[in-house]
């Protein structure tokens, strides 16, 4: 329909490699990312895609980004799928923290960094061809990756199966999913700690969602600080925040969190935040 005529001044724009030819068959020669692509041949795509790579912030190593303008361009927004209101939660860094009042004792915080979150997560089967990467001929292939019966010179175009970078959704159906982890800790730290007071999750305009919600009256509470021994979540894609008023609690919640989080099959490093050279998605600690 209207959306797939978009498709057409798009078509042969994003379907190349950004650099030497020769490093995309490097790559897929990797065995540590033959999980993450299916073969086919170049007829099955659907919407194809650029490869580039460009360095991290370490500025040693380097981030694969996926260009997916033309599934993009037919893809729901997630505002369309989810509202509006929902499509925002998460994404607006450390506003939700700038809010947060502290007690004059100050609170303590420790962090969470998701390390393979996107690439963790496998897309539905139905996606792939809509992620399909620069073509190369059957024959380039590393052994592990051909299709049995197709000829070598035939062109084949690997699919992605992952949720990567560069995806319209991506960042937004990974932060739904880390909110359920979130709630599914708030539910064991209930158990571990039966005297917990209430538990928060914050979205990006310091006000709560989801079942945690705090209430706006009653209990000596206020929308945004927790109070006595309550507990204070900010996620941020795959950023995490647990702050409390109390050392011991903050640490025990923290390490509720990331057991859940490593059962998914996350790599979760930890941090505490102690002094002012402590950050927070770019959001310094005093």
């Amino acid at each position: 329909g209207e959306r797939a005529e978009l498709l057409k001044p798009l078509a042969g724009r994003y379907c190349s490699c950004v650099g030497p030819p020769g490093e995309w068959t490097k790559y897929l020669g990797r065995r540590d990312v033959a999980g993450c692509w299916h073969i086919d041949r170049s007829s099955a795509a659907q919407t194809t895609a650029s490869v580039a790579a460009v360095p991290k912030s370490d500025g040693i190593h380097l981030r694969k980004r996926f260009q997916r303008v033309p599934f993009n361009t037919i893809a729901y927004t997630p505002a369309e799928v989810m509202g509006a209101a929902r499509a925002q939660l998460g994404l607006t860094s450390a506003s939700a923290i700038s809010q947060v009042q502290a007690a004059p004792e100050g609170m303590f915080a420790e962090a969470l960094d998701q390390g393979n979150a996107f690439t963790w997560l496998r897309t539905p089967r139905s996606w792939w061809p809509y992620m399909a990467g620069p073509a190369v001929r059957h024959s380039q292939l590393p052994p592990w990756l051909r299709v049995a019966g197709v000829p070598g010179y035939v062109w084949m175009r690997p699919q992605y199966t992952r949720l990567g970078m560069g995806c319209t959704r991506a960042a937004h159906l990974l932060v739904l999913i880390n909110f359920a982890h979130i709630e599914k800790a708030f539910e064991l730290a209930r158990k571990v700690v039966p005297s917990v007071g209430r538990m928060v999750l914050l979205n990006e305009r310091g006000r709560e969602v989801g079942e945690s919600r705090l209430d706006q009256e009653g209990s000596g509470h206020t929308a945004g600080r927790p109070a006595g021994a309550g507990v204070g979540v900010h996620c941020h894609i795959d950023d995490f925040l647990v702050f409390t008023a109390f050392r011991e609690l903050t640490s025990v919640i923290t390490r509720i969190l990331m057991w859940v989080l490593t059962q998914a099959g996350f790599v979760v490093t930890h941090r505490v935040l102690e002094g002012p050279d402590s950050k927070y998605i770019g959001f310094t600690f005093c």
